[in-house]
């Protein structure tokens, strides 16, 4: 009679130790689910926050200033109110530019029309190794994303951004080990008081409530006051450069921004795309690249009928001095740059008559406007 075979004891320790090993990663994992309000304590999601704020206003914003971080700092909704008379939200957001643009404006305008859209523009926004990282992030959908590889081609880079965000979700240790890493810095204040310190700031500081007309600049809160030029002064060669950003005429960023100045004729919103320069620092480095940029941005915005404004230092000189970082304006210099552009937008008759932004405002409500 033929005996049943058992595992060995080597066999069974592996068995043991595995399934030991599985049995302990869905606890932790549990766990952190347990906790999970609290770990996102430390997470700022800077797409939702803005979107969320701008849903629930009941009077919408006329005017939209969007792009990347250059538009966080640099264009200032007060002073385009003061000028034109209108309501504008910043909608810029930090590390953003053309990809994330376009599915940003798709998610805010799919129910609300603005009557303009001041679209600030750096050349680094059409470099020619832009690859969408925080699209991957925040905003790619799977539709999204196979539309990128289909147009742009293959990416590793971008797809390990993209499922690393989809298989995360279902990881929550691995979902949340940043927020579990503060969350470790904050209560070991006693051994780590500086890493503590950032835990603590960092909570804070998404904790903050985003502006009803979504700008933020540190300046305005007393922080980060020391400016390009001070630091330069004191730190020398330790500030951090901008390194110019590659050019080429047929860098997909050129295809991504044309099609994105189409979307907005399609759906009827009006766009100024108006340039927001370098601090001299950067602009010295960048000479040998920046006016093809330039030019090539024109030269879009030529092709769709769309106005361009560049940046004219004789209208605004500036110095190291006006500047929070090598590419971000200080406040003084964000608000004489507000002003310029809001002066254009009013001598270029860009927005709608009074007759017209009541139409927009009643329509965009959800009213039947026969």
């Amino acid at each position: 009679m033929n005996r049943p075979d058992f595992p060995t004891s080597s066999a069974r320790r592996r068995i043991v130790v595995v399934s030991t090993t599985i049995l302990s990663l869905i606890t932790v994992d549990l766990v952190i689910r347990h906790y999970d309000d609290e770990l996102t304590a430390f997470y700022m999601n800077r797409y939702e926050r803005k979107q969320q704020v701008l849903n629930r206003l009941s009077d919408k914003p006329e005017i939209i200033l969007m792009g990347s971080s250059r538009v966080k700092y640099g264009l200032v909704p007060e002073e385009f109110q003061r000028v034109t008379g209108r309501r504008a939200f910043n909608l810029g957001i930090p590390a953003s530019k053309v990809i994330e643009w376009q599915l940003y404006a798709e998610q805010c305008f799919a129910e609300y029309r603005p009557a303009l859209v001041v679209l600030g523009i750096n050349a680094s926004a059409i470099r020619a190794d832009y690859l969408p990282m925080p699209a991957a992030t925040d905003l790619f959908h799977w539709e999204d994303f196979a539309t990128y590889c289909k147009t742009d081609g293959w990416s590793d880079q971008v797809a390990k951004q993209y499922l690393t965000r989809e298989i995360g979700s279902f990881w929550a240790f691995y979902h949340r080990r940043y927020g579990l890493k503060m969350l470790l810095q904050e209560q070991m204040g006693f051994l780590l008081p500086k890493h503590a310190q950032h835990a603590m700031e960092r909570r804070a500081m998404v904790a903050e409530p985003c502006p009803n007309d979504g700008y933020e600049h540190p300046w305005l809160k007393g922080r980060q006051l020391r400016n390009l030029g001070i630091k330069l002064e004191e730190d020398g060669e330790w500030v951090w450069s901008a390194a110019p950003p590659p050019f080429s005429p047929d860098a997909p960023a050129i295809t991504h921004f044309e099609r994105f100045l189409a979307w907005f004729n399609q759906r009827g919103i009006r766009v100024i795309v108006a340039y927001l320069p370098n601090s001299p620092l950067a602009e010295e480095r960048w000479r040998s690249v920046e006016p093809q940029m330039i030019t090539a941005i024109e030269a879009s915005c030529r092709k769709h009928g769309i106005d361009f404004l560049p940046h004219n230092p004789k209208e605004i000189p500036a110095t190291n001095y006006d500047y929070l970082q090598e590419l971000h304006v200080g406040l003084p210099l964000a608000r004489q740059i507000s002003r310029r552009i809001a002066g254009h937008i009013v001598s270029l008759g860009l927005l709608p008559t009074d007759d017209e932004s009541r139409l927009a405002k009643r329509t965009n409500s959800g009213v039947n406007v026969p």
